[in-house]
């Protein structure tokens, strides 16, 4: 149900109602002038109130997709009409008339039980075959008839001469087969254009072999025969044009620049081999570099050792000595190179070494009572 008007132009006159039963291909005039309307019982129930008053008092109902019109006065009162409503979904078979007094100004609410009126439930004989888009492809062949995104659906619906009510628990039954293909199943490629029932390559696209396409940094070559088909069309068999070919996905480009670079592949497999001028280059810098680490490696385990065979270590002891204990002396004994148990030294050496006076060496150890007295 839309409002709307017979004309080849936009019109200021108030609009009229019209009902379509085909899924909007055939409209029919219903209703003269501008109505609030509701659909209700699956689709079986209309209805309708005057929208060019403030205060209707009639409600318009139809049974037979708005081919016939049944009246009823539901107030003698003086209601402003706000709201005509059913439940969510449209399955129920009542409906609502909302407004408020206009002396009063207190609140109005009409319910029609429509059971009351058509209280008989349907039957099977009561039910009819309908194609959905049955006006598609009708004049061509009749197996592409209601065909539409490679699929055909046929229901059972209401017969349009029928009193009786679907109810609220109506489920509707759907047949659904699969289409063959046909041409109005495709649209026309990228750089072609259709004329009639063929697709052809646009003007500006002659003489061109292939499209080249720059995506992601990666260059593609395609060959199409002008059609790709419609996303989501379900069809099978039947039309089936020569499949998109591709020449080469393996070149990388730039946007806005379609002079082929190599691969990172190529660029490697040069390397290896060593082709190309800069091969011994790249050889020449790895192996140095693997020389100055191993170089360093050894440096610092050798300084390591050393630096662990030269450890000094204090004792207590030795820190608890006189001060006329010469420090200095014994660490530079301790680090520098000692001399053997026996060697080799002359008659000279001898005699100063035992001209030299014996130093007393006080030890001390912290559980001596020494310490302790000291």
């Amino acid at each position: 149900m839309v409002h709307g008007h017979v004309a080849d132009s936009l019109q200021t006159t108030p609009p009229d109602v019209f009902v379509s039963s085909d899924g909007g291909y055939n409209w029919i005039k219903a209703l003269d002038g501008p109505h609030h309307y509701q659909i209700a019982d699956h689709g079986g129930l209309l209805a309708a109130v005057p929208a060019n008053t403030k205060t209707p008092n009639v409600i318009k109902f139809s049974t037979d997709e708005g081919r016939c019109w049944h009246h009823y006065q539901f107030t003698n009162e003086s209601i402003i009409f706000t709201g005509l409503l059913t439940e969510p979904g449209n399955k129920a078979m009542s409906i609502s008339v909302w407004g408020f007094g206009a002396a009063d100004r207190e609140w109005r609410i009409h319910v029609f039980d429509f059971l009351q009126v058509i209280n008989t439930q349907c039957g099977s004989d009561d039910y009819e075959d309908w194609l959905v888009h049955s006006e598609l492809h009708k004049e061509g062949t009749p197996k592409f008839k209601g065909c539409l995104l490679g699929r055909k659906e046929e229901i059972k619906r209401l017969k349009k001469d029928s009193w009786c009510y679907n109810g609220h628990s109506y489920e509707v039954t759907t047949k659904a087969t699969v289409c063959e293909c046909q041409k109005s199943d495709y649209d026309c490629d990228y750089g072609f254009v259709k004329k009639g029932e063929i697709c052809v390559k646009e003007d500006k696209f002659k003489g061109v072999a292939n499209l080249d396409l720059c995506i992601h940094g990666t260059e593609e070559k395609e060959e199409s025969q002008g059609y790709r088909k419609i996303p989501g069309d379900k069809c099978v068999g039947g039309f089936k044009p020569e499949p998109v070919k591709e020449v080469d996905q393996h070149v990388r480009c730039k946007e806005g620049d379609k002079s082929e670079l190599k691969t990172e592949e190529e660029e490697s497999a040069e390397a290896v081999t060593g082709n190309g001028s800069g091969g011994g280059v790249v050889a020449a810098i790895v192996v140095s570099v693997v020389i100055i680490v191993v170089v360093m490696i050894v440096y610092f385990v050798r300084k390591f050792q050393l630096l662990r065979r030269h450890n000094v270590s204090y004792r207590y002891s030795m820190l608890s000595q006189s001060t006329d204990f010469d420090y200095d002396n014994e660490v530079e004994n301790a680090i520098g190179p000692q001399k053997g148990m026996y060697h080799d030294s002359s008659e000279d050496e001898e005699l100063v070494d035992a001209k030299k006076p014996k130093r007393k060496v006080r030890s001390y150890h912290d559980d001596s009572d020494e310490d302790m007295l000291e």
